[in-house]
Formats: structure tokens, C-alpha cells, sequence
């Protein structure tokens, strides 16, 4: 019920009220070193040259993660060229197929809408903010972005070809002339905002799916 009511986290300068309760955002639903947890799974094997899947299997599964790490903690391990450890190296090659992932997807064409996250320094009496900084991005980011991406994809693409009765089909394209959407920004305008749209907006022509 609390998922449905919220359908999204919310963030708040010092914390955020999951969309889940707790007990099952922070444990039960959370992967977390050395316990196990109950899964469906996607599993790619790819071709470490090009990062092209080879196959793919979706099953059901018992995950027991080796370490929870946070990100700076992992993009610690990757950049520590003394750090040879089996759990240190695989991190080093997703990362190397993450990169290679992400390059392929904006070759495609991608859009990029990532904005800077910015973090609240709170005062600690009144809990008021009193600072903000711009959290560093890092490789480890983009590395779980660029996989959870992948996964989306794979699922989707599964569902599509198993399912032929389901697919969405592209919605009929209509034309919306430039005058038509003047006439609509003007009357938006003058009624929120109190301001004239310039007449240079009917020379444009948008199409818009119906």
C-alpha cells in the first residue's frame, strides 16, 4: 500500500522516505555482503573485447554477494593498482565492459540527462542546510547505470519476443501546425504568467505522436 501511494522515492536535503518500507528497501529487497537473497537473474556472457552479449539466461536464483561496498569504496579498489584481488579484478573488468557499453549506447545516439547530485551539509542543532557540494562522479557510477541499463534492455527484449500479442506498435503521427501551438502558449501565458509569446513561434512545426 505505501508503494502505491508514493510510486517513487523521495529525496529530502538529509534523508529520503523510500517508496518501500525499510524493512524490505534495506534488507530484504537489498543485496548485502555474505547474506543470501532471493532473485531473478539475468546473466549476459559477453565478449570482453567488444562488450557485444553472446547469450543470455533469465532464471531464478540465490544471490550471496561477496561484499556491499559503497561507491567510493569500489572506485577505491579499481584505482589501487596494488589491489590484485579476485574481487578487485572483476570489478576492474565490468568497469572496462561498462565503458565500452556506454560508448556504444551514444553512438546509437543516447541522450545523456544526468545532472550533477549535490549533497546538504545540515546544522546540527536546528537541521537547517547551511552548505551544498556537488558530489563527485565516478567510474562506479556509471559502471552499475550501464548494467542495470543492459538488464532493462535484455528483460525487455524478452518480453517483446515472447509475448508477439503484447507488443506496442508506434502510435499514428499527426501534425500539429506552429499557428495551433501559438494560440495555446499564448493563452497559457497570459493566464500564469502574464506575458506575450512572440509571434516567431508560429513559424515552427512540431510533430507530436497522438
Amino acid at each position: 500500500m505505501q508503494a502505491a501511494k508514493r510510486s517513487t522515492t523521495v529525496y529530502l536535503t538529509n534523508r529520503r522516505i523510500d517508496m518501500v518500507p525499510p524493512v524490505l528497501s534495506s534488507n530484504i529487497c537489498s543485496l548485502r555482503g555474505e547474506e543470501e537473497r532471493f532473485a531473478v537473474s539475468t546473466v549476459w556472457e559477453m565478449n570482453p573485447d567488444t562488450a557485444e552479449v553472446v547469450s543470455v539466461e533469465f532464471f531464478k536464483s540465490v544471490i550471496k554477494s561477496k561484499s556491499a561496498m559503497m561507491y567510493s569504496d569500489a572506485q577505491q579498489r579499481i584505482d589501487d593498482t596494488k589491489d590484485q584481488t579476485s574481487l578487485t579484478k572483476s570489478l576492474r573488468q565490468l568497469n572496462a565492459l561498462a565503458k565500452k557499453l556506454k560508448k556504444k549506447r551514444l553512438d546509437r545516439g543516447a541522450l545523456m540527462l544526468a545532472s550533477p547530485e549535490v549533497r546538504f551539509n545540515m546544522e546540527s542543532e536546528t537541521h537547517d542546510p547551511v552548505d551544498v557540494e556537488v558530489k563527485q562522479a565516478m567510474d562506479t557510477h556509471s559502471l552499475v547505470e550501464e548494467f542495470m541499463l543492459l538488464a532493462n534492455v535484455t528483460v525487455a527484449q524478452k518480453i517483446f519476443d515472447s509475448f508477439p500479442a503484447c507488443k506496442c506498435w508506434p502510435c499514428q503521427r499527426t501534425r500539429v501546425t506552429g499557428d495551433k501551438l501559438s494560440r495555446l502558449l499564448r493563452r497559457q501565458a497570459c493566464s500564469e504568467n502574464s506575458f506575450a509569446v512572440p509571434n516567431s513561434v508560429s513559424r515552427f512545426r512540431l510533430d507530436i505522436a497522438s
